[in-house]
């Protein structure tokens, strides 16, 4: 099926676009999901087309078929009239006959406005909902409890964006920076979490997700249940699935996905106060701590501290966590306010 040239009636009539918009579907959700993020330039009809769905499942329950054949024969009436008069004769497709449905369905239900006002709907998807956004700076760490139920926690430097309230059919967030995420479960609601180039689905689990806008990577790392990720590969899109010990790490820069084991301690330990180091530099530990303790850390000669640390803290204050890898990797340490000084023990 060639999408790329869907009117907005055509989405509105198409029974996957339908189950996508309704969350009925799992391989719905997963396609549609999909082809949104690969074709942005269609945002605008999607979001119309998903709207007017939307609003006749509100409404047509009211209407009879009757009345539905009833205009439509009105309407192909007039038509045929029109067309004698110019001297066209043409009658009205079976296609044309479900669109024109479609636009009864749209008036009797009282949404005559939305075609005279369509202007009001040309913006993204996102905005059709209030969006709040919950946010931490460096040192801070959050719970969010979301209106289903869901409960977030949301690492230091993180913007966890969500709905006031949860559409009737879909459950959808937007992450950057890094969260633990504990799904209600609903099974006639998807939970999806948007990360630049994935989206991770779930009904009801818990996960990891780790997306800083500055790493090379966003890792998906699964704690319990079921996961589906949508991942962009090169020039197509893939879904992966995950159960617990499962993590996906895509890479920014080439594309690329691959499902591994994971270290729980080094992947989700952060939420229970863990800092777990294997075999990491100084490079690697510095711009941790600095995030995980909200300070800054200025280094002396750094290329001059040699050598990896393997360590687990929890609950340490920063005092603690600098002197026994101070030890380890052989420097000194100065703290001043939120500023730590650090340089090579052999120059003190």
């Amino acid at each position: 099926m060639d999408y790329k040239h869907y009117k907005i009636e055509d989405f509105v009539l198409d029974k996957s676009f339908e189950e996508w918009v309704n969350g009925k579907n799992q391989e719905s959700i997963a396609f549609w999901e999909k082809w949104k993020m690969e074709h942005p330039e269609r945002e605008n009809e999607i979001a119309q087309a998903k709207e007017m769905i939307l609003n006749l499942r509100f409404k047509s329950s009211d209407i009879s078929a009757n009345l539905i054949e009833d205009k439509i024969r009105v309407i192909n009436e007039k038509i045929d009239n029109k067309n004698n008069e110019t001297g066209k004769v043409k009658s009205m497709s079976p296609q044309y006959k479900n669109i024109a449905a479609t636009i009864l369905l749209l008036l009797v239900a009282g949404y005559t406005l939305w075609f005279f006002n369509k202007e009001k709907y040309q913006k993204k998807e996102e905005t059709i909902a209030k969006y709040l956004d919950k946010t931490t700076s460096s040192g801070q760490k959050i719970n969010v409890t979301l209106t289903d139920g869901t409960v977030v926690k949301l690492n230091s430097q993180s913007k966890l964006k969500v709905p006031e309230k949860f559409t009737a059919n879909k459950r959808e967030v937007f992450l950057e920076g890094e969260a633990f995420f504990e799904v209600e479960k609903d099974a006639s609601k998807p939970f999806l979490v948007h990360t630049g180039e994935l989206v991770t689905m779930v009904k009801g689990t818990a996960f990891n997700i780790a997306a800083y806008n500055d790493d090379e990577e966003i890792r998906v790392a699964v704690s319990e249940g079921s996961v589906g990720v949508i991942v962009k590969m090169k020039n197509d899109y893939d879904t992966l699935d995950l159960l617990p010990n499962d993590m996906v790490i895509y890479n920014k820069a080439n594309e690329l996905a691959q499902k591994v084991t994971f270290d729980t301690r080094k992947e989700i330990g952060w939420k229970d106060g863990i800092i777990y180091f294997e075999n990491a530099n100084v490079a690697e530990i510095f711009p941790y701590l600095e995030k995980w303790y909200g300070v800054k850390i200025n280094v002396e000669k750094q290329e001059e501290i040699l050598g990896s640390f393997v360590g687990e803290f929890q609950d340490e204050n920063l005092d603690n966590v600098l002197r026994v890898m101070g030890n380890a990797l052989g420097f000194n340490y100065r703290i001043e306010n939120k500023v730590v000084h650090i340089k090579p023990s052999k120059y003190d």
